[in-house]
């Protein structure tokens, strides 16, 4: 899931503070944070991918927020996760 206006602002993503965060079951933290996000300064653009969507993006041939997220290491939280789901996606082809 991919919101909170990106694309409608004239601040570059790196002004305005872009992160990301993957977890098991996105659509309920996703709410749960969503307001935070929004209020903090600079504003966050929260991301939240599936475990298997995350893996997924990272093994794929294209361009996506997965390879994005890999590329700058931009996580809110779980690093320990995160750095677990890059050590399987590497196992299964990614080169990131």
């Amino acid at each position: 899931m991919a919101n909170n206006g990106i694309g409608e602002s004239e601040e570059s993503e790196h002004e305005m503070g872009a992160y990301e965060l993957c977890i098991e079951n996105p659509e309920k933290i996703y709410s749960e944070l969503r307001h935070d996000c929004e209020m903090n300064i600079p504003t966050i653009h929260l991301y939240a991918f599936k475990k298997s969507e995350f893996i997924g993006m990272l093994t794929s041939q294209e361009a996506n927020y997965g390879k994005e997220i890999a590329k700058n290491n931009l996580i809110l939280s779980g690093g320990k996760e995160y750095f677990r789901m890059i050590d399987e996606a590497s196992k299964n082809g990614f080169n990131g």
